[in-house]
């Protein structure tokens, strides 16, 4: 399933059709979400997620710059997947990796904390401007250098989250909008707007333009072991990367899992890798260390254990 944004409502979709990922933080924010009891509702033709409550402001947003990319749909997790539908929930997650990578673009939230912040500079006055340059006479520019762009996109609130670290690893191109500006990323090219202004046509057409590039691979499917070291780097941020739920904790990873599993054949068990299960098995909690009462899961994995 997608969201049409011109139509504004839910529709049926595919992997060959153009469509950007949305990437934010629930935060526990009441929200809209799919389920078996509306889903019908929100397919109508009538625009029905116009009448619709509860929508937050990121997912609005992204739905206003996905039009105004002149790009017709956009994946959302809390919509296009039926929440209560737990058949349909376990396809979808199974097919996670498959979902960022097949996207036209991911786009990521770095303000604030929750679903609500939304995405700054897609409406005017949602960020403020920072004179970057400045003329002093006639052959002299000062020009102030772009902030620390890598450390705010690594410390943000997003990047401590069980499944929406995993989507930005799994996507092919990301948009991120920060409070300052837009950082375009893919695998071998970094671009940013330094904000000299709010996104306005000529913004949004040369963002279009760097996007028009065919898309070939993901970082992740170029360099095979960069999935290793991602798999690494995500078990060893488990235990303080935040998950609304604790049964979170294996489906945050199964899309990570699921582009391994495709490269290599690699099967999971309870979140360690066959092709390397004796080492994977050395892991080390570097914490205090509580097993999570909720599940009966083998106390050799690292997913049965907190803190």
């Amino acid at each position: 399933r997608l969201i049409d944004v011109k139509e504004h409502r839910i529709v049926s979709g595919t992997f060959q059709d153009e469509y950007f990922a949305l990437n934010y933080v629930w935060g526990g924010v009441k929200s809209l979400q799919a389920t078996k009891e509306n889903i019908g509702e929100l397919e109508k033709s009538g625009a029905p997620l116009d009448r619709a409550a509860e929508i937050p402001a990121s997912i609005l947003d992204a739905m206003t710059f996905v039009a105004k990319m002149d790009v017709r749909y956009l994946w959302v997790d809390a919509l296009c997947i039926v929440q209560n539908n737990a058949k349909e929930k376990h396809v979808q997650i199974s097919l996670m990796h498959e979902i960022y990578a097949a996207a036209y673009a991911t786009i990521v939230q770095h303000a604030g904390a929750d679903a609500n912040a939304g995405l700054p500079g897609v409406r005017e006055g949602s960020r403020s401007l920072i004179a970057m340059k400045s003329q002093l006479g006639a052959n002299i520019l000062l020009a102030q250098a772009s902030y620390a762009t890598p450390k705010v996109l690594n410390t943000s609130i997003h990047r401590k989250r069980g499944w929406t670290l995993q989507e930005v690893l799994l996507s092919t191109r990301c948009l991120h909008f920060s409070n300052k500006h837009i950082t375009f990323v893919c695998g071998s090219e970094w671009a940013e707007d330094w904000n000299f202004q709010d996104p306005n046509q000529e913004t949004l057409g040369s963002i279009r333009s760097g996007l028009m590039r065919p898309i070939s691979q993901s970082m992740w499917q170029m360099n095979p072991f960069s999935l290793l070291r991602a798999y690494d780097g995500g078990e060893r941020k488990s235990e303080t990367t935040l998950l609304s739920f604790e049964s979170d904790i294996l489906n945050a990873f199964q899309g990570l899992c699921g582009a391994i599993t495709r490269l290599n054949g690699a099967r999971f068990h309870f979140g360690i890798p066959s092709t390397c299960f004796d080492l994977a098995l050395l892991w080390i909690n570097f914490g205090p260390g509580t097993k999570r009462a909720s599940h009966s899961w083998p106390s050799w994995s690292w997913v049965t254990w907190q803190g």
